[in-house]
């Protein structure tokens, strides 16, 4: 699974822009902004935030 992906998928279904979705999984725009350009990798934490949030919203 690669997260960036799953994150571009989730923003495309449900039109949401990276603003948007850093406050709902409260995290900064840039980190977001990192994570979705592969910049870094998530931590354990991050990524259990946002796939539980993309889970929960789909």
């Amino acid at each position: 699974m690669n997260l960036s992906h799953e994150i571009i998928e989730y923003q495309k279904k449900t039109n949401s822009n990276d603003t948007q979705l850093a406050f709902e999984i409260h995290l900064s725009v840039e980190r977001l902004h990192t994570l979705k350009s592969n910049g870094e990798l998530a931590t354990p934490d991050e990524e259990k935030r946002i796939l539980d949030f993309i889970r929960m919203h789909r």
